[in-house]
């Protein structure tokens, strides 16, 4: 290799080009490297090393894909400012500044203090900026899919295009030097995943729009500013702290499209939330509760509590507010629950004492009203458990005339804490997805021990599909119960006969074999099995008792002989003993065109000598049938070749059967190479 010491100075009007092999560049912190005629190129298939200065504006460094370009040492300047784009593949180390004034294409690494583009700096790798009182500047900075920014810096320029998905922008600075709390007004206010990191406070510029994640690290502080934060992937709070997220007056916007998790071990408060989501859930992570000081707006979307508790308010004088439009809190663990704070300003109204809880796609809210405010104010919380089936209530007991013997196994578990008042409760329940309601003054808000209700029966509205089911005369201490809906009829209201599976299967590509199984069953007196060509107009193909009432698992089955070719659907009819009927949801069966449609029957059978031998035959149409009357040695008695007209059954009469002396005889039918046989006896 050749070694120069003092200034390697390239004065030409023609562009000059040093090509170095594997060695690379090295410039110890006594020399300098410059260019004064543009088009001046170092390239290099080895690293470069820089322990001072590269300045001009007319130098362009390469290197290539596993090289890397280390500026060190006390000067740490790197100008790269040229008039073509640069690529780096490898790794880029800058102590002070790394400038370029053509477009900037990072596919490595590259660390440096300050970042400055005075064009595009595109960053599909990692690009690390380290300085504590500088920052990025660059026309643009766009952060490509895979790219991570992670940003120490204080300051950014123009814009920062952080939109691209996949692609992760990470701010970490942990100095007071950026004046204690820092704000990213230059970066751009839509991200993709957002990192928040480091002791110093990261407070928002301006309204930030967060396409995919925001994390919060340990340590790590989020001040809104002022500003509103909109989010379509997961909020994680991995520090915990009280002071980790400072919500300010501002509001949080969940509306992604698929499932968002809360996640926050210590629990998670914010000003105002908004849940607006076309699909998907909010789900709060395990031991992640949410509080909501401020108000609680539900446009689209449900919250599943997963086991955790979302509460509203924060105290008796910090209620927190309800907007509810759409949307249900519910949860698959028996526990946690949807809090509301109660004051003692005012009496609880179906605003303020609305519980928007239910399960999935079945709403059933829970409200509690009162007659007057409470003396002493409190929490009431809520939560909805799902369950299938009814419940036998034994003993019974009578409430308002009617005697309750039959509960739905669904719940509303209720408990309060601290109110006190002069006057009394009322709980209302409805919502879909109860079962067959004949009446809604049959149904009852009882406890689900299934002994006599406290507070009196009231009066009831709504429809059959979506009862209101109210009770009134209630304590603060009634509220701590787990409550239900009974029936005072269980004939015309049975609530649910649960049908736990429905399924029809084809069977050798011969016939259909339907099955279903039920959990419980109120006055069922039988199913029916249909089928359907179209799903629209049906045909009964078999009738199976039902079981009357029962809690006990029953399982039926019923064979269809004679399917369709190409799809069938199939459904139960449920008929009680009072002839109501409901029907289950259709399953389709599909057979090809293959389909062994065949079927062949003789009658009657035994016959007396002299009589007719009557057979029916089904078949496909077009399809070929050889009839022959067999005696007991193999001898053919009688021969016939029929072609099918129609897929219905035919009927066929052989009066050779005076010939027939008694005895035993084999009658085969064959089709499609296949031999059907039945035996015959002639007396």
């Amino acid at each position: 290799g050749t070694t120069t010491t003092g200034t390697l100075q390239f004065i030409t009007a023609n562009s000059i080009n040093v090509n170095v092999g594997l060695g690379g560049v090295n410039i110890t912190s006594n020399g300098d490297v410059s260019g004064t005629t543009t088009g001046t190129q170092i390239t290099t298939t080895g690293d470069v090393i820089l322990n001072k200065v590269i300045s001009n504006t007319n130098l362009t460094l390469t290197t290539q894909t596993t090289s890397g370009i280390d500026i060190s040492g006390t000067g740490g300047v790197a100008n790269l400012t040229n008039n073509i784009a640069t690529t780096n593949s490898g790794n880029i180390a800058v102590s002070n500044t790394l400038t370029t004034g053509a477009n900037l294409t990072n596919n490595g690494t590259i660390t440096a203090a300050i970042v400055t583009a005075n064009n595009t700096l595109t960053n599909n790798g990692t690009l690390n900026i380290t300085s504590t009182s500088g920052g990025a500047t660059a026309n643009k900075i766009v952060n490509a899919a895979a790219g991570l920014i992670d940003f120490s810096g204080c300051t950014v320029s123009r814009t920062m295009d952080l939109t691209a998905i996949g692609n992760t922008m990470r701010i970490s600075n942990t100095s007071v030097a950026c004046g204690g709390s820092w704000t990213f007004t230059g970066i751009s206010t839509s991200f993709y995943n957002l990192i928040i990191q480091g002791t110093a406070t990261k407070a928002a510029g301006n309204p930030i729009t967060i396409n995919g994640d925001l994390t919060i690290q340990s340590g790590g502080v989020l001040n809104t500013n002022a500003n509103n934060i909109i989010l379509a992937g997961n909020w994680i709070n991995n520090d915990g702290s009280a002071g980790s997220f400072v919500e300010g007056t501002r509001t949080v916007t969940l509306n992604g499209t698929t499932d968002q998790t809360i996640t926050n071990t210590s629990g998670e408060t914010f000003n105002n939330l908004i849940i607006n989501k076309a699909s998907g859930e909010v789900i709060l992570q395990a031991a992640s509760s949410a509080t909501v000081s401020g108000t609680l707006t539900m446009t689209a979307g449900n919250i599943n509590l997963n086991g955790r508790t979302l509460t509203l308010g924060t105290a008796v004088g910090t209620l927190g507010t309800l907007s509810y439009t759409d949307g249900i809190i519910f949860t698959d663990i028996a526990s946690g629950g949807f809090q509301r704070w109660v004051g003692t300003g005012s009496a609880l109204t179906s605003t303020t004492g609305l519980f928007p809880v239910g399960y999935r796609t079945d709403y059933r809210p829970l409200v509690i009203t009162s007659t007057s405010a409470p003396t002493t104010g409190g929490t009431i919380t809520v939560y909805h458990t799902n369950a299938s089936g009814v419940t036998v209530v034994s003993p019974t007991f009578v409430d308002n005339a009617g005697t309750v013997d039959l509960m739905s196994n669904s719940t509303h578990t209720v408990s309060q804490s601290g109110l006190v008042t002069a006057g009394t409760f009322s709980m209302k329940i409805s919502g879909t997805g109860y079962g067959t309601i004949g009446d809604v003054d049959d149904l009852r808000i009882i406890r689900s021990a299934g002994t006599i209700a406290p507070g009196a029966d009231g009066v009831h509205a709504g429809t059959t599909l979506d009862p209101q089911v109210n009770r009134t005369g209630l304590s603060a201490a009634n509220l701590n119960n787990t409550f239900t809906l009974g029936t005072v009829n269980s004939t015309r209201t049975p609530l649910p006969i649960e049908l736990l599976s429905f399924t029809a299967d084809p069977v050798n590509n011969s016939y259909t074999r339907v099955k279903w199984t039920t959990a419980t069953e109120t006055n069922n007196d039988f199913f029916t099995v249909e089928k359907s060509r179209d799903g629209i107009n049906f045909e009964n193909i078999g009738i199976v008792d039902g079981g009357g009432n029962t809690i006990s698992v029953l399982n039926y089955s019923l064979i269809d002989d004679s399917p369709y070719k190409g799809v069938s659907y199939y459904r139960l009819k449920q008929t009680d003993f009072d002839g109501k009927f409901s029907y289950s949801h259709l399953i389709a069966v599909e057979f090809g065109n293959n389909i062994d449609n065949f079927r062949f029957n003789l009658y009657p059978n035994p016959i007396n000598i002299g009589e007719n031998i009557i057979f029916s035959i089904k078949g496909n149409v077009g399809d070929e049938v050889i009839v022959v009357v067999y005696d007991v040695t193999g001898k053919k008695n009688y021969s016939k070749v029929l072609i099918m007209e129609t897929e219905d059954n035919s009927i066929y009469a052989i009066d050779e059967s005076k010939k027939l002396p008694p005895g035993i005889y084999m009658v085969t039918a064959t089709s499609d190479q296949t031999i059907y046989s039945k035996k015959l006896i002639v007396k």
